[in-house]
């Protein structure tokens, strides 16, 4: 009988045959590693203490038959399971000890020593081993409070299989590893999650790959929500606007999982969701700011240029105001995560333009409707997008808005706007002012701690930049002194 135990494997299939792929992929690394880690034990136990056990056998052997005067059972005792027959009892255990030490002289050491130190390591994967001194900051981060809500935000990472964002992809791993060294209850990917400049099949391949490392390798007790951004379809990158050379809708429904994997609410299979966390009573709402019409004009082309505008559709508004922001009970407290910020906000504060953002003036009545218990309608069906919108919040009574957090403008900051706490995150992307590639300052990304009954906010920071403390306790964010840090203009 074999010592080692099976190794079973659940079958792969890619994205868009099973949406399930990510937790099988999960199954698979901790069957090997725990298969591995039982070939080892094995080894360890019939080799390091095989002389003591052969001792014990030998005597207890000994004991019986000095005992024994049935001169039948030492004849039965020449003839091994297998069948084969020894002169005397004693050739035969010279036989079985020899076979065993054959056996102990055939492993490899080496190889178990390179098993092993796949089992032990977290840190050796996507493109090899990772720094140390981001092995460094994962490992401090697994001291994060896990009575808090932990939630992780990388935000424009910018993907892209070329020299313009070094080493993007292993940045979803590095975040991913937080994930099994800490307690993280979710991660969102805040948009821009590739760079959407080249072909329709490389920016489909780059989805693929970006969604791949961060679903597959976050701890099974992570979730995990991909937010759209302006660069990620294409649509208007690089003089790209038809369905042919972009991505579409069903795409990123396909590629982002949005079928309700994580037990998550949506709206039909939306690029928008929440989800509820109850030991904690945080509902975290993730919205979609890049949500215009897919419209496609008689020439082929897209009627909305994505990369330069932004903006809500009545569907996701109604939906934010009737459903997402109808909580529990009003004890409950909301985080919400968009790419793009308010207009008007951190965009001004970076010394950018203004970004075009359709039905924001809603979006922030809806907001502040949900923070004062009070209600909110507006019909217009003059605007580019029209809306048709009531809600009320007066019998749910005031609510509590954590922060509104954001990215797109690749610098950090923080403000409150028409009563709304807002945070804003750096990017991931290393082509940014300040950051270079292949040190300490390569990647960036925040690991929010909540906690939700003193309302304070620590930003664990992984890479360019610095720790950042928040208190929301007075209904309006106080920056608490820590300092934040600019890291370039970006769109």
């Amino acid at each position: 009988m074999s010592i080692f135990k099976n190794l079973i494997l659940k079958n792969e299939p890619n994205n868009f045959l099973n949406r399930k792929a990510r937790l099988q992929k999960q199954f698979n690394w901790g069957a090997i590693m725990n298969w591995a880690n039982g070939i080892l034990m094995s080894l360890e136990e019939r080799f390091g203490s095989y002389d003591s056990k052969m001792s014990e056998f030998e005597s207890k052997f000994n004991a019986q038959m000095s005992s024994n005067t049935d001169i039948n059972e030492v004849i039965d005792s020449r003839t091994d399971i297998k069948g084969n027959k020894y002169s005397t009892l004693g050739s035969r255990l010279n036989a079985q000890d020899e076979e065993l030490n054959g056996m102990s002289d055939d492993i490899d050491v080496s190889t178990q020593r390179a098993l092993k130190q796949f089992i032990d390591t977290q840190f050796n994967e996507v493109g090899g081993s990772f720094p140390k001194y981001y092995q460094d900051i994962l490992e401090a981060m697994s001291q994060i409070p896990q009575s808090n809500f932990n939630i992780g935000f990388i935000t424009d990472n910018h993907y892209q299989m070329s020299s313009y964002a070094p080493n993007s992809l292993k940045h979803y791993a590095y975040i991913a590893a937080a994930s099994r060294l800490a307690k993280i209850d979710a991660i969102i990917a805040g948009g821009d999650n590739t760079n959407g400049y080249y072909t329709h099949d490389q920016i489909l391949l780059e989805t693929q790959q970006a969604t791949s490392v961060l679903f597959n390798r976050t701890s099974q007790d992570t979730d995990v929500f991909f937010v759209m951004g302006n660069h990620d379809t294409g649509i208007g990158n690089n003089n790209k606007n038809t369905p042919t050379t972009c991505l579409n809708e069903q795409d990123f429904q396909d590629l982002y999982q949005t079928n309700g994997m994580y037990g998550e609410t949506r709206n039909n299979e939306s690029l928008y969701g929440f989800k509820d966390y109850a030991d904690f009573k945080i509902r975290v709402i993730f919205l979609n700011s890049f949500d215009l019409p897919w419209t496609v004009n008689a020439d082929g082309t897209y009627k909305y240029d994505f990369l330069t505008t932004g903006g809500y559709q009545n569907d996701q508004l109604n939906w934010l105001a009737n459903v997402a922001l109808k909580t529990p009970s009003n004890d409950w407290q909301v985080m919400i995560f968009t790419h793009a910020p308010i207009p008007g906000t951190f965009d001004i504060a970076a010394g950018q333009s203004e970004i075009t953002q359709y039905n924001s003036d809603a979006f922030v009545k809806i907001l502040n409707a949900f923070q004062n218990g009070t209600t909110y309608s507006d019909d217009d069906n003059t605007r580019e997008l029209p809306i048709n919108i009531s809600c009320d919040f007066s019998s749910q009574g005031e609510g509590t808005i954590i922060a509104l957090i954001s990215g797109h403008i690749h610098a950090d900051g923080n403000m409150v706007y028409s009563g709304i706490n807002c945070i804003e995150s750096s990017c991931s992307l290393c082509n940014a002012t300040g950051k270079i590639a292949n040190t300490l300052t390569e990647d960036c990304w925040d690991i929010f701690s909540v906690d939700p009954v003193k309302k304070t906010i620590h930003a664990h920071r992984f890479g360019f930049g610095s720790d950042r403390d928040f208190d929301y306790s007075s209904g309006e964010m106080e920056d608490t002194g820590i300092p934040t840090t600019s890291a370039g203009a970006g769109d």
